[in-house]
Formats: structure tokens, sequence, C-alpha cells
């Protein structure tokens, strides 16, 4: 259950959602219940009765029929633009008669007490009571609805008081647990939960409140760090506390008439955005997220791969509106131009996105402020926002963002730094070139990249050891060589390879080569654009190696087994075989020490000039193959493990 939490602070293809609409009411209070707001009825007094009540003119009252279908045109508007096109909502709302309402067996303080379990099972049960007046009064086929959304009188607990019912999405999980919903044949899984206004004095507008409650329908995550009641991305996302974002109308604020748009994370998660990906030196237009067309030479959003499941996220964001169209007598807001109207700023704004983290919480992915699974980079560095120790503002503030006159570069050497979240510097540099507009250049480098890199191949190599060579890069994937540098090629391989392979200038060409053996013992190295093959004639249990290992000029590859190894020359087969006692698990070749043999038994050989000498016996396997280098510096080799 998604439970909407209040957290105060210092100042793809059209999916179509059928919503059903029921507005109920409770036994009126005698007297008047503190513990709550109002007395369980809608207040459907006129503009000009409650005015004097009203410190906007919004929201007003009736809050009849009409008042609640204008504030779900005034959603289905929102998530429309929010989805560019990608989302519509129609919806029907009952009773059809204006002022009337569906009455509650129960009290409404019976609805919105208890705590915990008890408190979800009381919401659940709220949902079915409403289900079911509606199934007993109407015929309505539920079949054609894709969720039904319980409008209740009174305010929610989010803004409230102590015993009024706190606004919900309800999951399947929370009917399994309590009981399933039936109404007219259908078992209803789903369920929302919201109150007839925000605030009883016009100050607060309900479009928020339903914008953020319909996205955890639509599959987001809460943002905020609802652990400690503490925002974590603050005003700059809906799932956090963008929602409730304030507007300064007639030189008061009024808080969540006007919800920002999602954050560039949350229509990634919705399928609405795939982000430009940027793995090379580049610069880029990117369009604020409040355009409805994007130019054709500028993308939405960036996104900067760090790690395997660690980015960072791009987008530009503008505070600004200049129309908006309210309702007749009700004032709502149905419309605005730009719903990141009251977003703490403008400019660029960098996410550290870590998938990782989401993936371990995907319910809270920000309740460890120490390590968010989203992370809003602040150009300030300040690091506010959710942070009650800091001066700035913990909502987000107009610090925030990157931007030409401000803080526009955010790299290794900058505070926050573009180091990854495991502490590593990336390397990676980004620089805004603009200052804050609808239309901003964003500069992306990686310092540690060389010209012409990184290379464009077909499938994942995170998992594949690279063979570094003097002037390329050997690669074995899943089923293709890479060599990537003076060539930029791949071949297709023969057969699947047994153990690590080599390289070397296998066929005197000037240009090393790979060579692997498979299970079979057939050593496979690639010759002008094709495989050739020679056969070890026994099962490897090690290798290859590949060096001059013998007197006669050319390139040898070694090849180790159970009880022997083999040395074949390209083009020749095998020009030594010579026998060991034990099963070889390693081999490296040295000038002063030969070709060095590890065998699972204990046991050390050299093999050297056709002879084959025992270096070393004893009790102890090895942890790994040998590795032959001059550590002492006496050019000398030594071989260690």
């Amino acid at each position: 259950m998604w439970l909407l939490m209040l957290l105060l602070a210092d100042s793809v293809s059209a999916q179509d959602w059928s919503v059903l609409a029921v507005r109920v009411s409770f036994p009126r209070e005698v007297p008047d219940d503190p513990t709550t707001t109002g007395d369980g009825r809608f207040d459907l007094r006129s503009p000009e009765e409650a005015g004097g009540e009203y410190r906007l003119p919004f929201d007003l009252p009736p809050h009849d029929r009409k008042y609640f279908r204008a504030h779900l045109r005034a959603l289905g508007h929102y998530w429309h633009t929010a989805s560019g096109g990608k989302l519509r909502i129609n919806f029907e709302v009952y009773p059809e008669e204006d002022t009337a309402s569906y009455r509650m067996p129960r009290p409404l303080i019976w609805y919105g007490s208890g705590r915990g379990d008890e408190a979800s099972k009381r919401l659940v049960q709220l949902f079915r009571d409403a289900v079911t007046a509606l199934d007993s009064a109407e015929d309505v086929d539920f079949s054609k609805f894709r969720i039904v959304v319980v409008f209740h009188a009174g305010v929610g607990r989010e803004t409230g008081e102590y015993n009024d019912i706190s606004s919900a999405y309800l999951t399947p999980d929370d009917f399994e647990r309590y009981g399933p919903v039936v109404a007219g044949g259908d078992t209803l899984w789903e369920g929302i939960i919201l109150p007839e206004a925000l605030r009883p004095d016009g100050i607060g507008g309900l479009n928020g409140l339903m914008a953020k409650v319909f996205g955890y329908a639509l599959g987001l995550p809460e943002l905020s760090n609802t652990g400690d009641g503490l925002p974590a991305l603050g005003g700059w996302s809906l799932m956090d506390v963008g929602w409730l974002n304030p507007t300064e109308i007639e030189g008061r604020l009024g808080w969540g008439f006007v919800p920002c748009l999602p954050s560039a994370w949350e229509l990634m998660h919705l399928g609405w955005l795939e982000p430009l990906e940027v793995v090379r030196d580049t610069t880029v237009w990117v369009a604020a997220a409040h355009l409805s067309e994007v130019p054709e030479d500028a993308v939405r959003a960036l996104k900067v791969p760090v790690g395997p499941k660690e980015y960072f996220l791009i987008e530009n964001r503008k505070a600004h509106y200049r129309q908006a169209e309210l309702s007749e007598r009700n004032q709502v807001w149905l419309w605005v131009d730009s719903y990141d109207a009251s977003v703490p700023g403008s400019g660029v704004l960098i996410w550290h996105v870590d998938e990782g983290v989401i993936s371990e919480r995907p319910n809270d992915p920000n309740d460890d402020p120490l390590s968010r699974g989203i992370d809003l980079e602040e150009a300030d560095g300040d690091e506010a926002i959710g942070n009650p120790n800091r001066e700035g503002n913990m909502w987000g503030g107009p610090g925030d963002p990157f931007y030409l006159g401000g803080n526009s570069r955010f790299g290794p050497d900058t505070t926050p730094s573009s180091r990854s979240n495991r502490g590593w510097d990336t390397g990676i540099e980004i620089e805004v070139l603009d200052p804050p507009r609808d239309l901003m250049r964003v500069r992306v480098s990686f310092r540690r990249n060389f010209p012409r890199w990184p290379k464009d191949v077909i499938e994942d190599l995170s998992h594949s050891a690279p063979l570094p060579t003097t002037y390329e890069l050997l690669i074995l994937g899943r089923d293709r060589l890479y060599m990537l540098g003076l060539r930029n090629m791949s071949l297709p391989l023969p057969v699947v390879p047994f153990g690590i392979p080599a390289a070397g200038d296998i066929d005197d060409d000037g240009l090393l080569e790979v060579a692997f053996v498979d299970s079979s013992g057939v050593l496979w190295w690639p010759a002008k654009g094709r495989w050739d093959s020679a056969s070890v004639g026994f099962r490897p249990t090690s290798g290859p190696v590949v060096a001059d290992m013998l007197p006669e000029e050319g390139i040898e590859v070694a090849v180790g087994g159970d009880g022997e190894v083999a040395l074949l020359r390209p083009g020749e087969g095998v020009v030594l075989r010579e026998e060991l006692e034990g099963r070889v698990s390693g081999m490296a070749f040295g000038r002063d020490v030969g070709l060095l043999c590890l065998t699972e038994e204990g046991g050390v050989f050299s093999v050297r000039g056709g002879r084959v000498r025992r270096l070393w016996t004893g009790g102890l396997g090895w942890s790994s193959g040998p590795v032959i280098g001059d550590i002492d510096g006496d050019q000398l080799g030594i071989a260690v493990r």
C-alpha cells in the first residue's frame, strides 16, 4: 500500500486509462469531532458563502460532481502532457446527481483511525464499502474501468487532523491480505482513495495529490526518504515533494495546484523516455522538460554510463509559466502551459542513478540518505535536499542546476564530483555552455578515453578479459573475437574456447593474434580473416602460451595436459612433446627459466632447450598460474605465483 506522507519543511504506444470515480460521505458528526476535518459531509456551500474562509480563491465549493469532473480533467491533462501524449485518461463520476454521494455505514473517524496493519485494513474496508454502495445503487460495468477512485468527504491525514483518512493507492497485495473486493461479478485488485480537498482554506490544491497517487498506480515508487519523513529529491520530482510545489499567487503561496513534471528517471521508469547514451566526447543540445516537441537537433535527456548499473542522467528544467485555465465557479486549475512552473530553479540537472540500489530497495530506493538509488548532484555543493542540518532549502533551491553564469562544470575535481558511488574517479566531465533557457548545450568528455575510443560492439563484454597488445585490444566474446584498434573488426568463433586465450605474432605479419584451445585439444588462431587450427593430440588442462621458446627461429604455442606438455608451430604442427609428472595447471614463459609448468600435485617443471627439469616437488597445490618478471632489477626472471 502506498500511503501519501506530507514532508513539510521550510520554504511506447498510447495507453488509455478508464477511471471510475465514486463520491462517498459519512454520517454527520454531532458534535463535530476535533480529531477529523469537517463533519463527515461534502462542503456544498456556494463560493459566496465559503469565500471568507478561503485564503486563495481556488478549489472552491460546492465540491459537487462538476468539481470532481474538473479535477479529473486536470489529472488527464497533466498525465497526457507528462507522457508526451502516451497516456489518455477518461472517466465517469458517480453518483450522477450533482450534489449526491453514497453514505458510508461507519463514521469518518472509524475509517481514519487505527495504526499499522489496522489502519491499512480500514482503508481497504472503506474502498469495499464505497464499491458496494455504488454496485447496489447503479448498473455499472466495472470491467470497463482500469481503476476505481474513491473521493471521500473531508481532507487527507497528510494535511489534516490525526484521525483523517490517509490518501492511498491500494495494491493487489493489500487485497490479497485483507480480502478481494467483488462488484458486478468483477474482482477489483487496485484502488485509489483521495479526499475532497487538500485543505479547507484554499491554500492547497488537490491536483498535485491526485497526480502523485495516480503515479503509484502507473508503477512509480515513492522517492522521498520515508524512513525519516524527509525529502530526497526535493521539488524536482513528482514522486518526492514536487507534487506540492508552491506557486506564488496574488502575493501568497498556494501549494499543490501545479505539480511538477516527473523527473527524467521517473519517465524512463514508465517507458516514456529513452535518453541518448553518451560514451564518447560530445556536445549535445538538451531541450527543457516542459517543451511539447523536441527540436530535431536536440534531445530530452542524456545518459552517461559510470558502470554496469550506475550512470549520470542529465535533463533541462525551467521554472516558468505564462498561461493557465481555471474551471468556472470552483476555480480548479485545469491546465498550465508548463507544469514545471514552480520547480526550485532553472538549468541542467545531473542525477546520479544507481540501479543496483534501486533493485535492492524497489519500493523505497531513497530511504538511506547515504546510499540513495537516485541522487541529485546539487551544483552548489551544499547537499541541502532532505538534510535538516544544512542551511539550504530541504526542498531544493536555485543553486541545484548547472548553468553558464552559475556553477557550470561537473567533474573529478569539483564539488560535487563525478566519482562513482564506489569512490573511484570516473574521469567524466560535464560542462553546461548556456544560461538557463529552453535549449541548453551540454558538453560531455571522458578524461580517460583514448582518441576514437570507446568502440561499439554487438554484445556485452563486461565479463570478458581483454588481451592488450601494442596496437590493439583483443577480446573473446561469447561468439566472436574482437580486434579493436588498428583493424576494428571481429570474427565469429569456430568453437567454444577452453580456458584463457593468449596473444602473439603467430603468422609473422607484425600484428599479434589471439590463440586458444578447445576442450578437445585443437589449437585455433586467426589468419587472413579465417581460422587456422592444429591438433595438440590430447585434452588440454592449461594454456596456451605464445612465445619463441625453441632455438629455431619462430613462434611456438605451448599447451599443457595431464602428464604432458606440447609445443606447436603454426604450419608445422607439434614440434615438441614432453612428459611431466602430474596434471599441468598453469604455465608461463621467461627467457631465463624457459617454459615454467606447475602441476596440480605441487610440482614445478622447466621445459627449456628440449629438456625437462624438475625444479620443485612439494605437497602444496597452487592457487593460480605462475607469472615471470624481473622483480628485483637484476635482469634475471623470477617466477611468482
